[in-house]
């Protein structure tokens, strides 16, 4: 999601990298560094087969590994749902992801990493 900083935590501010690697931010939220979109390549698929993919966030709230009082929220609004392996069956598969504050006015976010677990799935 890059590096960010939080203004105004007085309404839920939001930032969105889609897979195409577009941000869109709130007015609450300074862009320091962008981010980019998740990239995943899956290997040793059948060569030249479409794969259905999904995406799904394993915890949505993201705490940093250290003491905070606020917290982020992350969910995928997009993603590649189908890819094409290669001649050498790989494939790469684009995440986008959005993170969404508290809203609760506090201004306690730790200066630390946030981070999520994402299940990628492939099949058929």
């Amino acid at each position: 999601m890059g590096t960010i900083v939080v203004v105004d935590n007085s309404s839920v501010q939001s930032l969105t990298v889609d897979l195409f690697g577009n941000v869109i931010s709130s007015t609450g939220l300074r862009v320091i560094e962008r981010g980019e979109p998740g990239s995943y390549v899956a290997t040793s698929l059948i060569p030249n087969v479409t794969y259905n993919i999904s995406v799904s966030v394993q915890n949505s709230t993201m705490n940093p590994g250290v003491a905070s009082q606020e917290y982020f929220t992350f969910d995928i609004p997009s993603y590649d749902e189908q890819v094409l392996s290669d001649n050498n069956g790989d494939a790469t598969i684009r995440v986008g992801g959005r993170i969404q504050t508290s809203g609760s006015g506090g201004q306690g976010f730790t200066d630390a990493s946030y981070v999520s677990t994402v299940r990628v799935t492939i099949s058929f």
